[in-house]
């Protein structure tokens, strides 16, 4: 079967080892756990219910989430809302990296090598070593244009937990999002 724009394949299904004798009472139980159907926007959403608001923010040139009620630091600039399922209109958004550059959008072929014969190779960074993988990050569900600013920022995963917008006062390694008015003693 082919799948359409938008629908998704689910596919859940239970492997069993041990002995062959308690093979079929061993089994048994999960076999009203099997799973097979495509989903679409509107089903994926009676299943799955709504999801969490997964909020994205930034400063400078690196950026982060929040999760349903969790909150950022207060420097941090809101960019974007967007969900931990899919919505009707909404993309994946990625945060992807190939060696030392780094991309964010909707696009996972970003970094692919041309295709040869319209086979798409995504597990290989184009124009790096064939031992260098990509890494994904699926960042959430967000409208194709609402992230447009964070072309060019890094992804940080403790980006809201670790910033600070009040300035320390002993020195320290975390960012804080304006200097302190007096000049630390200790360099």
């Amino acid at each position: 079967e082919v799948l359409s724009a938008g629908e998704t394949f689910y596919n859940r299904k239970y492997f069993i080892s041990g002995s062959l004798d308690d093979a079929e009472s061993t089994a048994k139980p999960f076999v009203p756990e099997t799973q097979e159907s495509v989903y679409t926007g509107e089903n994926l959403n009676a299943e799955f219910d709504e999801g969490d608001v997964i909020q994205l923010h930034c400063d400078d040139d690196v950026f982060g989430a929040t999760i349903g009620s969790e909150s950022c630091w207060g420097g941090a600039r809101s960019i974007c809302y967007g969900s931990t399922v899919p919505k009707e209109g909404s993309k994946p958004l990625f945060f992807i990296t190939c060696n030392e550059t780094s991309y964010v959008g909707y696009d996972a072929y970003n970094f692919i090598p041309n295709a040869v014969d319209g086979e798409l190779k995504p597990y290989i960074c184009a124009n790096e070593a064939l031992s260098v993988r990509p890494t994904f990050k699926l960042l959430g569900y967000f409208d194709a244009v609402d992230c447009a600013d964070l072309s060019g920022k890094a992804y940080v995963a403790d980006f809201c937990s670790t910033f600070s917008s009040a300035p320390s006062t002993v020195p320290s390694t975390i960012h804080s999002s304006t200097p302190t008015s007096i000049p630390s003693s200790i360099p």
